[in-house]
Parts: C-alpha cells; sequence; structure tokens
C-alpha cells in the first residue's frame, strides 16, 4: 500500500477514534471519566515500569554474556 494513502487512513482513523472517545466520554458522569482516566494512568505507568525494568533486564543478560 502506498505510504502517503496509509497515512492518511491512519490519521483518518485517529481523528474518528478521537472523536467517539470524545462523544463516549461526554454521554457519562463525572466521576466515571474521571475513574477511567486514573484507570489508563495507571497503566500507563505500569507499561513504562515494566518496559524499563525488562530492559534493565535484557542489558544485565548481555553484560554477562560478554563478561
Amino acid at each position: 500500500m502506498n505510504l502517503k494513502l496509509k497515512a492518511g487512513l491512519y490519521t483518518f482513523l485517529y481523528v474518528l477514534v478521537g472523536l467517539g472517545v470524545g462523544f463516549v466520554a461526554s454521554q457519562l458522569p463525572t466521576w466515571a471519566v474521571v475513574t477511567f482516566v486514573c484507570l489508563v494512568g495507571l497503566y500507563l505507568v505500569y507499561i513504562i515500569i515494566h518496559a524499563g525494568l525488562k530492559y534493565d533486564e535484557a542489558v544485565k543478560e548481555i553484560s554477562k554474556k560478554y563478561e
């Protein structure tokens, strides 16, 4: 697939998803939106910490290999 076409489709889908999420969030009560945002934030922190720990472990394994 042409890269320009693919980039255009991805951009369109990201905008469409953003509008959809915004519409759904506007229909929910405030406490539900705040709870959802907090849960997503905690999940993102978990992903970042987990990725960092995996990276540290991989570096240790590689350094053991060349000792």
